[in-house]
């Protein structure tokens, strides 16, 4: 499932919530910790960044004449220090512009605007990188267009590796990831004439230390995890033993102390980021749908103009009350007819009418509304704060 926004409502049903429920008791917990990871706001945040940049730069890459020469690429427009120009004389566009994008990674003013760009909210981001009409552009231009929103695509991965330890690339283009079979990696010792090679497959890879006249040395198979997180923080198998396993187990006996249920892991766990991702997909849902709402309302003409009748007469000083009132009467029912009221947000409260998991199209889960909640609750903890404290090891779980 290559990278997309979710377009509907969370079903239980779904491939990725039935994946998790077939995960391996060797991978459990890295992969546990990996789908919190992709659900922190920093993450969501900067995924929806890089697939609206990736769009754009799809859209350029289709417009850019590849094979034109170009002989000046101007890095400097996003920037506000002295114009630079890279003097490439006698090469093909592309050939330009990888020597452009290199000097551009290298220039620590620049990366340090490209980073406090990625600090905005999504829509501010959009305002701010201001690449509009690009049908309109001319070569030179369309390739600094080009340069620009690949730094980005490069950064954003560097950034949640760096922060969240996800391999962003395997989140982000997954079947293509997963398509990988039979790859072959070497590994040289800095101190040694020895050498590791690895040989990937679907569910395992096999590690050979080999020496400089290709003996192999020892021949080890280790099982590969769904999941992609890098660091060796998080509790993962090798093939004898587990490693920080006491905090393995209360992480486990956390949940089930949480939900108070007896289930396979792997169900619960399937089970609590579904309640969390069917609520703040709902409450985004209700968002939209208001944000459409108010914007209807302001552009209805008559429901202005009642709005601003209703204002007069309220302001009106040489009308009594009674006066008011009944001259409000036909501005009232014309409000009523036009107005599109807002929807109620959805609300963890279970003694609302409005309690998220006692909505019928969450019922069909057959999840418990209260083991619902103690679900949520549980997982939410360490999606909004323990994941960043415990994947950098300066919290134990």
């Amino acid at each position: 499932m290559a990278y997309k926004i979710k377009k509907s409502i969370p079903k239980r049903e779904d491939f990725e919530y039935k994946e998790i429920e077939n995960f391996e008791d060797f991978e459990l917990i890295n992969n546990a910790f990996y789908e919190m990871g992709v659900r922190t706001n920093r993450f969501k945040k900067l995924t929806k960044i890089f697939a609206y940049c990736d769009n754009l730069s799809e859209q350029i890459n289709k417009l850019i004449k590849w094979e034109d020469p170009l002989k000046d690429i101007k890095s400097a427009d996003y920037i506000d220090t002295e114009q630079t120009t890279f003097k490439l004389i006698e090469k093909t566009a592309k050939e330009n512009f990888e020597d452009a994008l290199k000097k551009l990674e290298s220039n620590d003013e620049y990366n340090k605007e490209i980073y406090d760009l990625l600090e905005l909210d999504f829509e501010s981001f959009k305002e701010e990188i201001v690449v509009s009409s690009i049908e309109d552009k001319t070569n030179e231009e369309l390739i600094n267009y080009y340069s620009y929103i690949g730094t980005f695509l490069y950064t954003i991965p560097e950034i949640v590796k760096k922060e969240l330890y996800i391999d962003f690339y395997s989140f982000y283009y997954y079947d293509e990831a997963n398509k990988i079979e039979n790859d072959i990696e070497y590994e040289e010792s800095s101190t040694t004439s020895l050498c590791i090679k690895r040989e990937y497959k679907k569910n395992y890879y096999i590690e050979t230390t080999i020496d400089r006249d290709n003996n192999k040395i020892t021949r080890t198979l280790y099982p590969l995890s769904k999941r992609k997180l890098l660091t060796d923080h998080i509790p993962r198998f090798s093939s004898n033993h587990l490693i920080l396993y006491k905090q393995v187990t209360e992480f486990i006996e956390n949940l089930f102390k949480a939900t108070q249920v007896k289930l396979k892991k792997q169900i619960a766990l399937a089970d609590a980021f579904f309640c969390y991702d069917y609520y703040h997909y709902r409450l985004e849902e209700v968002a939209k749908q208001n944000q459409i709402r108010q914007k209807q309302n302001l552009e209805n003409f008559s429901l202005q103009e009642a709005i601003n009748s209703i204002e007069l007469i309220a302001n009106d000083t040489n009308l009594t009350y009674q006066e008011k009132k009944q001259e409000k009467i036909p501005y009232e029912e014309v409000i009523r007819g036009e107005v599109r009221n807002l929807l109620k947000e959805p609300t963890l409260n279970k003694t609302s009418k409005f309690y998220i998991f006692a909505e019928s199209k969450f019922k069909k889960s057959g999840i418990n509304s209260s083991t619902a909640l103690k679900y949520y609750d549980w997982v939410k903890s360490y999606i909004d704060g323990k994941y960043i404290k415990i994947i950098n090891t300066e919290q134990l779980l």
